[in-house]
């Protein structure tokens, strides 16, 4: 008897939230136009802190090559394969966290030009193409034409 009623009041649940679902569904359908999806990789690839942090990865990353050659010609290849793995990984973290790092920084310092464009273009909301399924706006060159003139 009581799994019966845990499977019925499973049941509701699950109409329940199939009908909050439905009527998300309808309100999102209904502002489609106010939402718009850009190529996330596309419009980051012209935007001036992401060339300026790209290019300053570079030269830190050059840096860090260097570091690790010098590090690794000091090893026999032969007599210290451990001592190279775990040279190899230190540095293979230490990018990682370099990486990490500055696309934190990237993020939040395009958030604010990204918010300006969405509000120039008359948008509610703009995601990452990768994420819509149906409806929307392309605005992958609108916004990469905002950056550009940043």
């Amino acid at each position: 008897m009581s799994k019966q009623r845990i499977l019925i009041g499973a049941l509701v649940l699950l109409l329940a939230a199939g009908s909050i679902m439905i009527n998300l569904s309808s309100e999102v359908r209904a502002d489609a136009n106010r939402i718009g999806y850009v190529d996330l990789e596309e419009v980051y690839e012209v935007h001036p802190e992401v060339i300026k942090a790209n290019q300053e990865l570079e030269a830190e990353a050059q840096v860090l090559q260097n570091e690790f050659q010098q590090e690794m010609s000091q090893l026999d290849p032969e007599e210290d394969q451990e001592q190279m793995q775990q040279v190899q990984q230190q540095f293979q973290q230490q990018f990682a966290q370099l990486q990490e790092g500055q696309m934190e920084e990237i993020e939040r310092k395009i958030q604010p030009d990204l918010d300006q464009a969405r509000q120039e273009l008359g948008l509610d909301l703009i995601v990452n193409q990768e994420v819509v399924v149906n409806g929307g706006q392309d605005v992958t060159e609108e916004v990469k034409e905002h950056f550009e003139n940043l």
